[in-house]
């Protein structure tokens, strides 16, 4: 067991410190100090050649202790304990006693013969004439009483000055400890789930109040990004990382191999967003990898294009348009000029509507039925529209009376005789819908093909024939072509549906001189997107519309 002197030049001295082999390099807890550059490398020679012994000692108060066990199995009881006194039980383990035994063996032969006491005297601050004529136990007793003792009491107050840094480093530990806990907690590794299970958690609870659509848009999203791990069973919810989710955007392509449209993946990407801000709230994540995302690129290139009516003569044309479809004037008037969504209007009750003494306004809320889970808003958040006093409260008016008839008729359909204030016109069939509420519309594509039969009467469209050999259902798929080439010969605003009677909305809003966040309030929407889309511009005419 040897041990490494190694120099280390301080302020005002050289520190010897001793770096053990096997301890892998570490510093053993024993050095001395010179100011003296060359004692400084003799003492380094001299140690090296007869150090053959562990690390010495930390604890300075036991080294009288040391000394005595080793000069013990060195001389013997008799000569230790004329030095020291009796003895107070072992310090060091045996091992470490006898090689400490051993250097002492080779010390005290070297010094008899004058040839190792002057060097180490030197280092002691003893001069070698104090030695002669003395006996063994005589030098070892000035050894220890004259020279040891007085440096181990300088160790000591070494020792002080280090517990006073102990004191002062002590909070600076704990700072440490507090800043590692913390970046623990960044890299989430108290997170044991994995992908598989809180991929399995949220598809338990994600389906409620939410539309058959919307549910299978984030569900595709979610599988799409758990299919690219390695393992989803095995892979933890913290290595989830805002790198995989962007490499996964970037690897994006359509079934062919083809290149996927960049709004497509913004949708993939808003899907697994959903996704991981559920996680972070139920496995109490960090931080949210989403937030360091990068957008998609390319979507800018792809602008968002809000279609609307922006004439006001065009908006009150369009309108009479539906005169002799009474039902369907009511609920494009309402779509246009109070701007609920598709989900929402479809929903709405009789009762929602509050017209003369009660204020003129709707109320577009939670819906909860008999038997019926709750249906609610988009953004969850109930929110009051101000009717529109010069067109849509007339007819809104007159809907509500011709609602109330259809009700009290006797022989009215189970979907006429319901709460709704625009009930589906389709009758209830051989098949039971479970995926809509007694009475309502059932999808959008079954509202759509519906409204599209109107503005076929209105527009003047003429089916083509079928042929006897064709199949009802490519009939039907060439029948929906055909309609499409038929309205790209008009005017745009026949193509247009909810979407765009609630942008037309916003529009109407803006050019009554709403401000962006008054129009936030009525559409439901964020009033940067508001204010970016249908705010009017300071100077101009307002429409004529009474909202206020």
């Amino acid at each position: 067991m040897k041990l490494t002197p190694k120099l280390e030049p301080g302020r005002a001295s050289y520190t010897v410190r001793f770096r053990h082999k096997l301890r892998n390099g570490k510093v053993c807890p024993f050095s001395l100090s010179t100011a003296d550059n060359a004692t400084a490398h003799h003492i380094c020679r001299e140690v090296e050649s007869l150090c053959q012994q562990p690390a010495l000692v930390q604890e300075h108060v036991k080294l009288r202790g040391y000394m005595r066990r080793s000069v013990e199995i060195a001389y013997g009881d008799n000569v230790a304990q004329q030095v020291f006194g009796e003895s107070k039980g072992p310090y060091l383990a045996t091992e470490d006693a006898e090689s400490i035994a051993k250097v002492l063996e080779t010390a005290h032969e070297l010094a008899t013969g004058k040839k190792f006491l002057e060097p180490y005297l030197d280092r002691l601050g003893a001069p070698l004439s104090d030695f002669d004529g003395l006996s063994e136990i005589e030098i070892f007793k000035k050894l220890i009483d004259g020279y040891l003792l007085p440096k181990v009491s300088k160790l000591e107050e070494r020792n002080k000055s280090l517990e006073q840094r102990i004191q002062i480093l002590e909070p600076r530990v704990l700072e440490i400890e507090t800043d590692n806990q913390r970046l623990r907690g960044q890299l989430n590794v108290h997170v044991k789930t994995s992908v598989g299970k809180a991929v399995e958690a949220w598809k338990e609870v994600y389906p409620n109040d939410r539309g058959q659509q919307t549910v299978y848009k984030a569900f595709r999203a979610v599988d799409s990004l758990v299919s690219v791990l390695p393992d989803r069973e095995t892979t933890p919810l913290r290595d989830m990382t805002a790198g995989v989710i962007e490499s996964w955007v970037e690897g994006l392509k359509k079934e062919d191999g083809s290149p996927m449209n960049p709004l497509t993946k913004r949708d993939l990407r808003a899907g697994v967003s959903v996704f991981m801000t559920w996680a972070c709230k139920k496995f109490e994540l960090d931080k949210n990898p989403m937030d360091r995302v990068e957008g998609v690129h390319g979507v800018a290139k792809n602008a968002e294009h809000i279609r609307a009516i922006r004439r006001f003569a065009e908006l009150t044309s369009y309108l009479d348009s539906f005169k002799d479809h009474e039902y369907w004037r009511a609920w494009v008037a309402v779509a246009m000029l109070a701007g609920p969504r598709f989900s929402e209007q479809r929903r709405l009750k009789i009762s929602n509507v509050y017209t003369g003494e009660d204020g003129d306004y709707i109320r577009i809320a939670t819906i909860l039925t008999a038997g019926e889970k709750k249906q609610g808003t988009k953004t969850g958040k109930e929110r009051n529209v101000l009717i529109e006093r010069s067109i849509l409260l007339p007819i809104l008016k007159e809907h509500i009376e011709y609602r109330t008839r259809e009700i009290n008729e006797l022989r009215s359909s189970d979907s006429l005789k319901s709460q709704w204030l625009f009930p589906s016109t389709v009758g209830k069939g051989t098949v039971e819908r479970k995926s809509a509420l007694p009475g309502t519309w059932s999808s959008n594509s079954t509202w759509v093909r519906n409204f599209r039969n109107v503005l076929g009467e209105i527009l003047g469209y003429k089916r083509p024939p079928r042929n006897e050999n064709e199949r009802k259902k490519d009939y039907r798929k060439r029948l929906r072509k055909h309609f499409n080439e038929f309205l790209s010969t008009k005017d745009e605003i026949w193509s247009y549906g909810p979407d765009e009677w609630r942008h037309c909305f916003g529009t109407a809003l803006g050019n009554c001189g709403f401000s962006s966040l008054e129009i936030s309030v009525y559409m439901g929407n964020r009033e940067d997107v508001c204010r970016r889309h249908y705010v009017a511009p300071p100077k101009g005419k307002r429409w004529q519309l009474q909202y206020r």
